[in-house]
């Protein structure tokens, strides 16, 4: 980028950070004569807290937000597992761009997204809720092709249709920062059509930038849902550690990366007479 050619891929912030004054000591941490670690998280549930203050903030942050605002969605019916409001939905989606635009975006997500947010909307509903406020949904997405294909899903979906959602955020991370939302959904887009090479390395673009995965993670009080392609995102450290977490907390659905690699070696099997390959999924459906 011609920012960061120029010298100014580097915020003022973390230059400071790299003066001795300001720097953490192995032994002692930082000098609180000069630098006050804020520890204390008013925002989140500890469940969507667990793996971006472990991944970050060296597993010192305390969970101090309100347990009537954290809780609200831990019976919800589309949960896994209830009190744990988190889920990770796997979809084996595929990489999409128009012809006149080079931003990607993945329908096999949008239709996820579109039966999630119907459920979130129907529970709201239950609460007494008849109008989705600015706060109470927030769905952040790393393409603004993406944006605007969910943006026209709220439009041609009959059920979506009738509900007043010009409240609900859709946009990139950026767009989030500082912000928190009662509910955040997050697609992540990047998609492959088959399986390669195990050691091969793919391009995550936005989604890969550990900065835009944290403040993606940590925007949801109550619930947080992420849909992606866990054979994509496992390539990246910080997105395998969450899929992990979600898998041995039993709040993973979808397509799984075994899943995708029996259906692949079946299919290539299957193919081998007539020369065809391919990737077939289960369907990706709420349960």
């Amino acid at each position: 980028m011609l920012a960061e050619t120029h010298g100014l891929g580097v915020s003022m912030l973390e230059r400071l950070m790299n003066i001795d004054l300001y720097k953490r000591h192995e032994t002692y941490g930082y000098n609180n004569r000069f630098i006050s670690k804020l520890l204390r998280n008013y925002r989140s549930h500890p469940a969507i807290l667990k793996v971006p203050n472990e991944l970050f903030y060296d597993g010192e942050l305390q969970s101090y937000a309100d347990t009537k605002t954290t809780s609200s969605f831990c019976r919800w019916e589309q949960l896994p597992r209830k009190g744990f409001p988190l889920i990770f939905h796997g979809v084996a989606g595929t990489n999409e761009r128009d012809s006149n635009d080079p931003s990607v975006y993945n329908m096999a997500e949008v239709d996820v997204l579109k039966e999630y947010l119907k459920a979130l909307v129907a529970h709201f509903h239950k609460k007494g809720v008849n109008k989705i406020e600015p706060n109470n949904i927030g769905i952040i997405v790393p393409y603004r092709k993406q944006v605007e294909k969910i943006n026209k899903a709220f439009q041609v979906d009959k059920d979506l249709r009738k509900e007043n959602l010009e409240n609900v955020l859709v946009g990139s991370v950026e767009q989030f920062q500082g912000k928190e939302f009662n509910v955040t959904l997050v697609s992540t887009v990047r998609s492959m059509t088959k399986l390669t090479a195990a050691n091969q390395k793919f391009t995550l673009g936005f989604v890969d930038n550990e900065r835009r995965f944290n403040v993606a993670m940590t925007r949801a009080q109550a619930l947080l849902i992420v849909v992606g392609d866990p054979r994509v995102l496992k390539t990246d450290h910080n997105w395998n550690t969450f899929i992990h977490y979600c898998a041995t907390n039993g709040c993973y659905r979808g397509i799984t990366v075994s899943d995708a690699e029996e259906d692949h070696r079946a299919s290539v099997e299957g193919g081998a007479a007539t020369g065809e390959t391919c990737c077939t999924t289960r369907p990706n459906t709420i349960i």
